[in-house]
């Protein structure tokens, strides 16, 4: 969960916390089953029916047989000077008792098994350095937390808008009607309310127990280099109010798997033509923010909305951040696209190459000097 937010980023990050290195990683694991367990949460008893699930590729409902699912435990996994402990948790097979539901919303209300889990308890321990330290992380995916008709709502929201540029409207009408009744389901027929309250609850008592609701700072490295520290910790009387996933984050997640590079398909053209109409917009600026940040597929698609004309100084400014590591995806296209003196690049070139020596960032430096000195011999 990003710093100061109460929003579910897209990995599911419910709580991060810094935990006293004295308690071993089972103790914190078996605490954790321990405050879950009046939470309606089944363990082993969760596949000891036949369960209903979806398979995306044919659209249709199956069943799994429940002999061939197997709950994992917990592992404790070395790396270095890291132990890794991972445990999952499984949530109850709610039924609506309405005709139809399990075909059309038991396969989308349960959080997938593998490699999904519901609840996930990462917890990792330092083992070797000079000052040990754990570090625990509980992760959910939108279905725990009620949230399953956000993520249709989202698909029947971008194929809508891709249908003013040539798609036909069958897909988000589809998903439309899911999340209808997804949200009849997750607001009437369940209370999840009550689950995420036990959920916050649950997962703040954790942090009380091993961190002794001290607040901390936990410093990390972002990958350009630059420090950043995130607070960590609430003491449980000054907890936030329940955390809640974005809408937002949905619809991102949807564009993104319509741009992957790797699939040149009608979505990602109709894509790229639907934003390069969007590209003065903060609609734009926030969707370029999300895929810089979360996914390298959808890079090249970028790079080719911001080729659409007209290319404005914001756009040029971005497409000269690519040259920062030619191996990047885009990055090459970007590259062939600034070194072209009919597109402009020249009158910018100053600014990003002051940017880069400021930075010290040795390698976009070297790669937007080599791009002048091609333009100034053209």
């Amino acid at each position: 969960m990003a710093e100061h937010s109460n929003i579910i980023d897209r990995n599911g990050d419910l709580l991060s916390a810094l935990v006293d290195p004295k308690f071993t990683l089972l103790e914190i694991i078996q605490y954790w089953q321990g405050v879950a367990g009046p939470f309606p949460y089944l363990g082993a008893a969760a596949w000891d029916q036949d369960e209903r699930s979806w398979d995306h590729q044919h659209q249709v409902a199956v069943t799994k047989d429940a002999g061939s699912i197997v709950v994992p435990g917990p592992e404790v996994l070395r790396s270095g000077d890291f132990e890794v402990l991972e445990g999952h948790f499984g949530l109850p097979l709610y039924r609506p008792g309405i005709a139809g539901a399990d075909q059309w919303i038991l396969g989308f209300m349960t959080p997938e098994r593998n490699p999904v889990f519901p609840i996930s308890l990462h917890l990792t321990r330092n083992i070797g350095y000079e000052k040990p330290y754990s570090i625990i992380r509980i992760a959910i995916v939108p279905g725990t937390w009620g949230c399953r008709h956000l993520q249709f709502e989202a698909v029947e929201k971008v194929f809508r808008s891709l249908q003013s540029v040539g798609r036909d409207g069958q897909t988000g009408g589809e998903a439309g009607i899911l999340a209808d009744r997804l949200r009849a389901w997750e607001t009437g027929e369940v209370d999840f309310g009550r689950i995420r309250q036990q959920l916050w609850s649950a997962a703040n008592q954790l942090v009380e127990r091993f961190s002794e609701g001290k607040p901390a700072t936990f410093h990390q490295t972002q990958s350009a280099g630059a420090p950043h520290d995130i607070s960590v910790n609430y003491p449980v009387e000054h907890l936030p109010d329940i955390p809640a996933y974005a809408a937002e984050g949905f619809e991102h997640a949807v564009w993104i798997d319509q741009m992957q590079w790797w699939e040149d398909t009608p979505a990602r053209k109709r894509s790229i033509a639907y934003w390069t109409t969007k590209k003065t917009t903060e609609e734009w600026d926030r969707l370029y923010e999300t895929c810089m940040e979360a996914v390298k597929g959808s890079w090249p698609s970028l790079v080719e909305i911001l080729q659409q004309p007209p290319v404005s100084p914001d756009d040029m400014e971005r497409l000269l951040s690519f040259m920062a590591d030619i191996n990047w995806p885009g990055a090459f296209e970007a590259y062939e696209f600034l070194n072209n003196p009919e597109n402009g690049a020249m009158q910018y070139l100053d600014d990003a190459i002051e940017q880069a020596t400021a930075t010290s960032n040795g390698p976009w430096l070297e790669m937007l000097q080599h791009a002048k000195s091609i333009l100034t011999e053209e």
